[in-house]
C-alpha cells in the first residue's frame, strides 16, 4: 500500500512539474526505497547529452604591422617647372665683350655689338638672360609601424557528453566544441613628408660698359682678340629686367605619403577536453570548469597601400600589395561556465574562456604583420538537454 501511494504521488508530481511520466526503472527504484523523496528518485535517471549554441566576443591580443616604405626613395620632380639658364660670361643676345691679347683685366678691344641703340651716353650696353635656380629638398620618414588590440564577434557550438564519473557531487563529462570569430583591423597614417624649396634669381638683364671716351665704330661692329681697336672698360654695371627684376623668388611645395594597412581574419577553433560540473543542492545553477586542447585555423588576408601626393593636391605615385594564407595554430584553453534552467530541458548559458596559442605571422611585399592569438572570450547562449 505504501509503495502504491508513493508511485501515485510521484506520477502526480511529474505531471504537475512537466517532467516525464514514471518509467519502469523509476518505479523499480521507488519500490526498493519507498521512503526516498521524489527528487532523490528522479535523480536515478541517466544523465542527458547537452548541446549549447550562442554568440561570442573574442579578444585576440595585438595586431601589429611593420611597413617597407617606398616614398622615401621616390625622386621628386622640380615642382617649380623652371630650369636654370645661366648666361655665358661675355656672351650676349646682341653682342660680346671678351678678354683680348693684352690680358688687361679692366679693359679690352675684343668686343662687338649689333645695334647703334646700344651705344648711349658714353656706355655700350648688352642684353642677356641669366636665371639661377637652386632647389633643396628636406625629407622626413615617420614611424609607420603600429599595433592595436584586435577582437571580433562570432558564434559557438558545444556538445557535452552524459556524466562519465560522479565523485562527492562532482560530475565529469567530455566536451567538444566549435567556434567562429571574424576579426578585422585596419590603420591609416602619415608615413613620409618632404618639402621642396626652390629659389629663383635673375631673369633678363642689361650689362653696361663705360667706353672711356674711345671712338667706338657704329654698328654692326666686331672686334677681335688680337686687335687693335678702341679700348673700352671690361667692368660692367648689371641691371635686371623682367618680372623678377633680379629679386629672389621662393617656391615651396610639400608632399606626403600615407600608409594604409588592413588585416582580416576568419578564425575557426575546435576544442576538446574534460569538464567538471557541480550543482549546489540549494541552487538551480549548474557550474562547470573545463581545460583542454584547442586547434585554431586562421584564414587571413592582408593588404598594404602607400600613396604619395602633393599636400592638398594631385597624386604622384602609389604602391600596393595583397596576400592571403591559412595557418593552423594549436593551443589550449581554460573555460568556466554556468547554466540556469529555463524549462526542464532548456537552460540559459554563460561562459568565460581564455585561450593560449602561438601568434599568427604573415605579410605582403610591402609589409609584415603578426597577430597575438591568445586572449579572452565571452559567450552567451542556450543549452538544450536531450
Amino acid at each position: 500500500m505504501k509503495t502504491f501511494l508513493l508511485l501515485t504521488a510521484l506520477t502526480a508530481s511529474a505531471l504537475h512539474a512537466g517532467t516525464p511520466a514514471i518509467t519502469p526503472k523509476l518505479a523499480a527504484a521507488a519500490a526498493k526505497n519507498p521512503k526516498a523523496p521524489v527528487a532523490a528518485v528522479q535523480r536515478t535517471r541517466s544523465a542527458p547529452w547537452r548541446i549549447t549554441a550562442g554568440a561570442q566576443w573574442r579578444s585576440l591580443g595585438d595586431a601589429s604591422f611593420s611597413n617597407d616604405l617606398q616614398a622615401p626613395s621616390f625622386v621628386l620632380p622640380n615642382f617649380s617647372g623652371i630650369k636654370a639658364s645661366p648666361g655665358t660670361r661675355g656672351q650676349y643676345d646682341d653682342g660680346y665683350l671678351l678678354e683680348d691679347v693684352t690680358g688687361d683685366a679692366n679693359n679690352t678691344w675684343n668686343f662687338g655689338y649689333t645695334d647703334n641703340a646700344q651705344l648711349q651716353g658714353g656706355t655700350l650696353s648688352f642684353h642677356g638672360y641669366d636665371l639661377s635656380v637652386v632647389t633643396e629638398t628636406t625629407r622626413r620618414t615617420l614611424d609607420s609601424d603600429w599595433d592595436e588590440a584586435a577582437s571580433g564577434f562570432g558564434g559557438f557550438l558545444k556538445l557535452e557528453s552524459p556524466e562519465l564519473l560522479n565523485w562527492h557531487g562532482l560530475q565529469l563529462s567530455a566536451t567538444a566544441g566549435y567556434s567562429y570569430t571574424r576579426a578585422d583591423t585596419d590603420y591609416t597614417g602619415l608615413a613620409f613628408h618632404a618639402t621642396q624649396r626652390t629659389e629663383i634669381r635673375g631673369g633678363g638683364f642689361v650689362d653696361s660698359y663705360p667706353t672711356l671716351g674711345a671712338a667706338v665704330p657704329g654698328a654692326p661692329y666686331s672686334g677681335t682678340f688680337v686687335g687693335p681697336g678702341p679700348f673700352i672698360s671690361s667692368n660692367a654695371t648689371r641691371v635686371y629686367t623682367g618680372s623678377r627684376g633680379g629679386e629672389t623668388e621662393v617656391i615651396e611645395t610639400a608632399v606626403e605619403s600615407r600608409i594604409a594597412n588592413e588585416l582580416n581574419v576568419n578564425l575557426h577553433t575546435l576544442s576538446f577536453g574534460p569538464q567538471i560540473n557541480y550543482q549546489p543542492k540549494a541552487s538551480p545553477v549548474r557550474f562547470s570548469a573545463s581545460l583542454g586542447l584547442a586547434l585554431n585555423v586562421a584564414d587571413w588576408d592582408a593588404k598594404t597601400e602607400e600613396t604619395l601626393r602633393i599636400k592638398g593636391g594631385s597624386k604622384l605615385d602609389s604602391w600596393s600589395s595583397e596576400s592571403s594564407g591559412t595557418e593552423v595554430l594549436p593551443g589550449f584553453y581554460l573555460e568556466l561556465s554556468a547554466e540556469l534552467p529555463i524549462t526542464d530541458r532548456l537552460s540559459a548559458y554563460a561562459a568565460g574562456r581564455y585561450d593560449w596559442s602561438r601568434d599568427l605571422q604573415g605579410g605582403t611585399d610591402l609589409s609584415e604583420h603578426s597577430l597575438e592569438m591568445s586572449g579572452f572570450t565571452a559567450q552567451v547562449g542556450l543549452n538544450y538537454k536531450f
